[in-house]
């Protein structure tokens, strides 16, 4: 009995961590359509940094074929880029309906670095107002001679010390939909959602907004610091819709096959995913 009354409250605890009390009202995300292979997003981007230097470009997300992980229906999502270099990423996104979760698109500007893999693949639906909270210990090698000094964090000092980094992602609902016009069109119900990170890279933190007639992330506007290195981006859809498969192997084997020029080892482990689901790579 003690036994299935600790399960209980677990249980409990787990469900108002995901989704809030029940005060609060739960949005309707009956609107977002599944995925489904073929479906891409464009967005135009641009890149602030503290120097001065700005960088503009544009991001094209990709759902590829539909596959198995852990026995979960999931899908692999490809990322072309074009920077005036190409660049290409691949994510494993599970699917699930009514989920949401860090906004991927933010984690492909120039300069940003990930956020932890678990936060990429949690998904949570809280109610309006509610907060989604992940926290992870990383070992590190301990700096006791490290000192203070202007443009290092107070963590990075604190993790030098202990030899302990706390890492953590916060996703925050918005308390309402709202209209939001972007190159792609305008969009008359678009739902904020608030993202903030603290790793032992730096600290990451914005705001993207979702809207049901899209299907996906429509705009996000953040920043991301390592010590003195502020970054400020932006990312707006200027178009979406669906391709063929052909089309969309084609698109992504080309970008996969530019970038291979520029950073030839990271798109060389990305080899077996595209091998995975059948495309044809010389």
């Amino acid at each position: 009995m003690f036994v299935r009354i600790v399960f209980l409250l677990l249980v409990s605890l787990l469900y108002l961590s995901c989704f809030g009390s029940a005060a609060h009202a739960f949005p309707d995300f009956g609107e977002f359509e599944p995925f489904e292979a073929g479906m891409y997003w464009k967005y135009s981007a641009g890149v602030d940094f503290s120097q001065g230097r700005n960088v503009s470009g544009t991001i094209t997300f990709f759902v590829l074929e539909e596959v198995s992980l852990l026995g979960l229906d999931a899908f692999f999502l490809a990322a072309v880029m074009d920077w005036g270099y190409p660049g290409f990423d691949m994510f494993p996104y599970i699917q699930s309906q009514n989920l949401f979760r860090w906004p991927l698109p933010a984690q492909c500007v120039p300069g940003v670095r990930w956020v932890l893999p678990s936060a990429r693949a949690l998904g949570c639906m809280p109610a309006y107002g509610t907060e989604l909270y992940l926290e992870t210990i990383q070992e590190v090698a301990a700096i006791e001679s490290l000192e203070p000094q202007p443009g290092v964090p107070d963590w990075l000092l604190e993790a030098a010390e202990t030899g302990q980094g706390k890492e953590y992602v916060s996703l925050k609902m918005g308390e309402e939909w709202s209209p939001l016009e972007v190159v792609a069109g305008n969009f008359p119900r678009a739902l904020p959602i608030l993202y903030e990170g603290s790793f032992l890279s730096g600290k990451h933190r914005g705001v993207a907004w979702a809207a049901p007639e899209a299907g996906w992330w429509i705009m996000a506007k953040g920043s991301y610091q390592m010590g003195r290195q502020p970054i400020e981006y932006y990312l707006e859809l200027t178009e979406w819709g669906i391709l063929d498969s052909e089309q969309v192997e084609v698109e992504v084997v080309s970008a996969w096959l530019a970038s291979m020029s520029h950073e030839r080892k990271w798109a060389e482990s990305f080899r077996i995913w595209l091998e995975s689901i059948g495309y044809d790579l010389p």
